[in-house]
């Protein structure tokens, strides 16, 4: 009897298990975007669209060359026969190279049952900046030949190119004090975070409300949001980072 009962256990624990196979949803990863630089923020999607109603929860192990800075999930929604939930992480490489998140696994709960599924994500290719690698390139021979003696400059024009680049070099560095001593001296505008959010919305990013924003004292920021500010004020300008700044300062705002 009892081995009858095992036997009965099995046959519906399969019969289930098939039955959530049949109607396992459709997940979707993607990166937004696929190419960038070290410093950039990239935006990973997890998208799933099930006919019957299901939740989605994704497991992501952490990688070394990768910072993360935020993750948000929006409800669950029902569009046109079909359930569907949308889960967002912002990431920001920290070296060049290619990435490839390994070992992810998405849970599907569907009523009782759940269903841990192995997903693969897009590889990520983080580029060296150009200026970088061309500063790293050895010099060729042209660059490397002297000049013969009996070619030589003469002494007085060499000494005068030599006097106005000094000059001209003292000038700037004396009108570079002033203006750092000017800013020193003198107290940092006040930006709420509340304005910087609704700058936001136009679509365009305020560099000058940014760095004023960095230059309040007393303002206490999240690592997170502070690192993600500094990389957008300081880093390569890039118009794909709207979405992500929203979503931190709205958090921050909230906190």
């Amino acid at each position: 009897m009892q081995l009858y009962s095992t036997f009965r256990w099995l046959i519906l624990a399969l019969i289930q298990s098939a039955a959530l196979f049949s109607q396992a949803p459709q997940l979707r990863l993607y990166l937004e975007p696929n190419t960038c630089r070290p410093g950039d923020l990239v935006t990973l999607h997890a998208e799933m669209q099930s006919s019957e109603y299901a939740e989605l929860s994704l497991s992501i192990p952490q990688h070394p060359a990768l910072h993360w800075v935020a993750q948000s999930e929006q409800p669950l929604s029902y569009n046109a026969g079909s359930y569907q939930q949308h889960l967002t992480w912002v990431l920001q490489p920290l070296h060049p190279g290619t990435i490839e998140l390994i070992g992810i696994v998405a849970q599907v709960k569907m009523g009782k049952l759940s269903l841990d599924l192995s997903v693969q994500a897009p590889l990520l290719t983080v580029e060296l900046d150009p200026a970088v690698t061309d500063s790293m390139l050895p010099l060729s021979e042209e660059h490397l030949v002297l000049p013969p003696e009996h070619k030589s400059l003469t002494t007085w024009p060499l000494l005068i190119a030599v006097v106005s680049l000094a000059s001209a070099a003292l000038f700037w560095q004396r009108k570079r004090q002033n203006r750092t001593k000017d800013r020193s001296t003198r107290p940092p505008a006040r930006m709420p975070l509340n304005e910087l959010a609704q700058a936001l919305h136009f679509d365009h990013i305020p560099y000058d409300q940014i760095e004023a924003l960095l230059a309040q004292p007393d303002l206490q920021l999240s690592t997170s949001t502070r690192a993600a500010l500094e990389s957008v004020a300081y880093g390569p300008p890039r118009t794909d980072t709207l979405a992500a700044l929203r979503l931190l300062l709205s958090k921050e705002i909230q906190r």
